[in-house]
């Protein structure tokens, strides 16, 4: 057994391959391009002076010079002397025989030790040799192997119960990734089958794509077949190890949905108020990712909040809140939440003009605050008895400016139905699905809106013609209408987020319908499984 590197010394002259492997290996360890440790160096350092640890990044290069000339040591030892073994004089003249016997006590053939039989123990040798393999296959095949890394980690995490490997689990799961060149490059059977391995233990589906391969159908073949995995599965897709960039309308529609401009009004400890404005999205904390797409395109501000039932994208630095109301400035709400964005911006203006350090301004920012959202709450109306709410500004201009808009406001409220009647005792159950928007009274002429915007669909007050409901509902139904307008549009302008899994189940539906499974039983049970995991069944 080798235990110390002189005993590697002339190693090359005894067993040449596996001092080759040994080498490839040691080189690796080093750095040498373009093995896998290279790689793997040159990650973490990227990723360190991207933070900001230049001094770290360093001490890195540092110590990874200093190590290397250690590890060439070795390859010294192994190739450039002769090896120097001998044989313990006592032995020399003895000779060693070992017999081998099969199980019926045969003698199947003897091993002499001879002088040359020098070498590493067999752990070792099959662990170099395994490592050397990795190293080569890594040259040739370098995405893919870093790649199933990748998802082999998050596969383990998650059989872990790591929600957050989960997340990116799914996130990466798309049959075919797009480059910026439009070449497609196509994964591998291995990660093909890890994926289904990993739906069928978590009790998810596959993506649509394995849905649509295996219906015959040709009447809608030309609107399903276009939409690629790339559009359909997965919260978003990377290029290059990139966030793949958000629509600034998309985020726009999408804050009009769950965005809420806040200012609050904290006492510090001398007993004086000060003003502390944010914008925050909170969302379910399946949608996390979106919301790391979101801070990603505002250029990594703010914070993101996660628990296990919600997920809370905040922003409060008043220069991080400027470049906020940046956005919504050229990017503009639609909804009566522009009327909390403009009275929002007024405060901030104020702040950064210094008004609030005044008692009057105070009270004058205070007064704006009193118009967003809910008003003040009964403890601030008791500090400040003499607020005169201002008026809140109307939004007028409800035309939708941008289709990804659309699908922004649509991935916060919008829903995706799939409803099951039965028509009794030896009668097929009937289907049908519905398109909704809801949303507050107070945009139901956004609502209405929605109708040529469509070109379809109609609007309810919930819980039938009673506006004292206090909310109203765009609606689609007639499938027609879905296959030929509704469908189309969310092909072009994607759902995303938790919600775009609704939608590719509802698309799953909507196929078995155009090609009437849902006429044969088969085909019901189909329908009953997809919607049995949908919306806040999922």
């Amino acid at each position: 057994m080798i235990q110390l590197i002189s005993q590697l010394r002339g190693y090359f002259y005894i067993n040449p391959f596996l001092a080759l492997s040994f080498a490839i290996t040691i080189f690796s360890f080093v750095g040498v391009p373009p093995l896998v440790g290279f790689f793997a160096k040159q990650m973490v350092l990227s990723a360190a002076l991207d933070s900001g640890y230049v001094f770290l990044s360093l001490v890195a290069i540092l110590t990874s010079v200093i190590g290397g000339v250690y590890y060439l040591n070795v390859v010294k030892e192994i190739f450039f002397y002769k090896p120097e073994y001998k044989l313990n004089s006592i032995l020399k003249d003895r000779k060693l025989i070992s017999y081998i016997y099969n199980r019926d006590n045969l003698l199947v053939r003897n091993l002499e030790f001879k002088y040359n039989n020098i070498m590493m123990t067999s752990p070792i040798s099959i662990t170099i040799s395994s490592i050397t393999l990795l190293i080569l296959l890594f040259i040739f095949m370098n995405k893919e192997w870093l790649s199933m890394g990748t998802i082999n980690l998050l596969f383990f995490l998650c059989a872990k119960g790591h929600y957050f490997a989960h997340n990116l689990l799914m996130l990466l799961n798309i049959n075919r990734i797009s480059n910026p060149s439009g070449k497609d490059a196509y994964l591998t059977n291995s990660r093909h089958h890890l994926f289904s391995m990993y739906n069928l233990l978590s009790g998810t589906r596959l993506s649509i794509a394995s849905v649509k391969n295996s219906l015959k159908c040709t009447k809608y073949n030309t609107l399903f077949s276009s939409i690629t995995p790339v559009q359909m599965s997965g919260y978003s897709t990377f290029y290059h190890n990139n966030i793949h960039p958000i629509s600034p309308w998309f985020i726009s529609g999408y804050s009009d949905a769950e965005g809420c401009f806040k200012v609050s009004l904290q006492k510090n400890p001398n007993g004086k108020y000060y003003v502390r404005p944010s914008f925050q999205i909170k969302v379910h904390s399946r949608d996390n990712l979106l919301l790391m797409r979101i801070k990603h395109y505002f250029g990594d501000i703010g914070k993101i909040y996660l628990t296990n039932d919600d997920s809370k994208f905040v922003v409060r630095s008043l220069d991080e809140i400027l470049k906020i109301i940046s956005h919504f400035d050229n990017y503009p709400l639609i909804t009566q939440k522009k009327g909390d964005f403009i009275l929002f911006k007024e405060i901030i203006l104020k702040v950064v003009k210094g008004k609030h350090l005044s008692a009057k301004g105070l009270q004058e920012i205070v007064n704006i605050r009193a118009s967003i959202n809910l008003g003040l709450s009964d403890s601030l109306k008791t500090v400040f008895p003499n607020t005169v709410p201002v008026d809140r500004p109307l939004i007028k201009d409800i035309s939708t400016p941008n289709p990804d808009w659309m699908a922004g406001f649509v991935s916060g409220e919008g829903c995706f139905l799939v409803q099951i009647a039965k028509y009794g005792k030896g009668k097929l159950d009937g289907v049908s699905l519905s398109f909704k928007v809801s949303q507050h009274l107070r945009d139901e002429l956004l609502l209405r809106s929605f109708i040529s915007f469509f070109g379809c669909g109609l609007f309810n007050y919930h819980h039938g013609k009673s506006k004292s409901a206090g909310s109203g509902v765009f609606i689609v139904r007639k499938f027609s209408d879905i296959s030929d307008k509704i469908l189309p549009f969310f092909k072009d302008h994607t759902v995303e987020g938790v919600k775009r899994e609704d939608y590719e189940d509802w698309l799953r539906v909507a196929e078995l319908i155009t090609c009437k499974a849902h006429l044969t039983e088969e085909g019901l049970d189909k329908i009953r499984k997809i919607k049995s995991g949908m919306n806040t069944l999922r």
